[in-house]
């Protein structure tokens, strides 16, 4: 692995949003396929293939129930619906603050090598950005609106929303953003979810949601040196939200199950 130098990772980070792989949906088993015919299979698709029994089990049985086929293709839309809003709103939010940085001269470099701009421009940002008409299908409304509100009380910086990852020892996926989150003071590694609960998800059945971070914070990292502080997945509910974050140490600890996951599905899959 090479490490780009600090001054680097700017350019390097920019360069994530215009993905080289080709993304193939041709069967259930999701990959990318970069210029070269290198084959990377999503985290998502590597995960789901390698569920504990139990769990196996459960959603085998959540989906014989009558109505999941309906329920599935609903939370499916929802979630869709929700991630585009919150794309929008974080894409306009950085390019709002992106334009003002760039005219007034007023970026000020970290030792990340990342640029960050005043934190009151990029609230006021994600403010103009949420305010501009943004027709959300009734479906979603309620789960994106929750989504974009913890935006606006949590992000201090935005630095890459919807963003391509990948590893060479053959996974990639897309990470919703990469942020300054406010509470820790830290620059983090973000993922969107929604659930059709009104009721928080229990703690274990977050387990595959952090392995899922630990794999896309560990691509960022090998692609371009940039190393988070923190990873937060933010879950949205009809009537709240839910937060599960993870600290460095946690990060590191679901890098190495996933990659556990990662040689399971291999193997299970004669994939070389």
């Amino acid at each position: 692995m090479t490490i780009a130098a600090p001054e680097e990772r700017q350019d390097l980070l920019a360069s994530l949003r215009s993905s080289s792989l080709e993304r193939d949906d041709s069967n259930e088993m999701r990959k990318y396929i970069d210029t070269e015919g290198k084959e990377y299979y999503s985290v998502t698709t590597i995960l789901s293939n390698t569920l504990p029994e139990a769990k196996r089990r459960s959603l085998e049985k959540w989906k014989s129930r009558p109505g999941s086929a309906e329920d599935l293709e609903l939370a499916c839309s929802r979630g869709t619906i929700s991630h585009e809003h919150c794309e929008k709103i974080l894409k306009v939010a950085l390019k709002i603050n992106t334009n003002f940085c760039n005219a007034r001269n007023c970026w000020k470099f970290y030792e990340d090598g990342l640029a960050r701009g005043p934190e009151a421009l990029t609230k006021k940002a994600i403010q103009t950005a949420k305010g501009r008409p943004n027709k959300v299908h009734w479906t979603a409304r309620k789960y994106a609106t929750n989504l974009a509100d913890w935006i606006e009380d949590n992000v201090a910086a935005i630095h890459a929303s919807e963003f391509s990852i990948h590893n060479a020892i053959g996974y990639a996926g897309q990470s919703d953003a990469l942020i300054d989150y406010k509470k820790p003071g830290n620059l983090c590694i973000l993922d969107f979810k929604t659930s059709g609960s009104s009721k928080p998800k229990p703690d274990a059945w977050l387990d595959d949601y952090r392995l899922q971070l630990s794999a896309y914070a560990w691509g960022l990292k090998e692609m371009t040196g940039i190393s988070v502080g923190s990873g937060v997945i933010v879950i949205a509910r009809e009537n709240g939200i839910q937060v599960a974050e993870l600290n460095t140490l946690e990060l590191a600890g679901g890098r190495l199950l996933f990659e556990e996951r990662l040689n399971q599905f291999k193997e299970k899959f004669a994939i070389h």
